[in-house]
């Protein structure tokens, strides 16, 4: 049975190479209600196993490019390997982090969402179902792109309201 508090948004999420961004939401189940009784919420991150990267799956995406990487360099699509999966807890996360508290701030109701929030009553969990990484070259540029699912559940007990 799904809780009356669960929530599922498709987020689409467009950063830029550089600091400008924007950030559509559908709610498709659900309501904000409970966000409305707390200041803060913790956000947790899911990475599944189907997660798409343009046309391909994560792993095909991560051992082409590895592999044209140390074709060219060698080590150094290991090393970008390395860094694909870093990148996450290094910029992804404080960059959706900073999105989500900028847009919340100077709300009637003051919320902050944190992925090391201590104790709070709710946690988003963002799981991710498709990613564009963009690409930089010089004078052009395509920004990256993210699809991702957020759900909203109580911390201490998931499975009810």
């Amino acid at each position: 049975m799904k809780p009356w508090y669960c929530l599922i948004l498709a987020v689409t999420l467009l950063l830029s190479a550089g600091s400008s961004s924007a950030m559509s939401v559908k709610l498709v189940s659900g309501d904000l209600k409970p966000l409305k009784t707390t200041s803060l919420v913790r956000v947790e991150y899911v990475y599944p196993a189907d997660l798409r990267v343009g046309k391909m799956s994560e792993l095909e995406y991560v051992a082409k490019k590895t592999r044209e990487y140390n074709e060219k360099t060698p080590g150094r699509g290991d090393q970008w390997a390395r860094m694909w999966v870093a990148d996450r807890a290094n910029h992804f996360h404080p960059k959706f982090e900073e999105l989500m508290n900028r847009t919340f701030a100077g709300k009637k109701k003051d919320l902050r969402v944190a992925s090391t929030a201590d104790d709070p009553e709710y946690t988003l969990i963002v799981r991710l179902t498709w990613l564009e990484p963009g690409w930089h070259v010089g004078i052009a540029a395509r920004p990256a792109f993210l699809d991702a699912e957020i759900t909203l559940v109580r911390t201490a007990d998931r499975g009810h309201p």
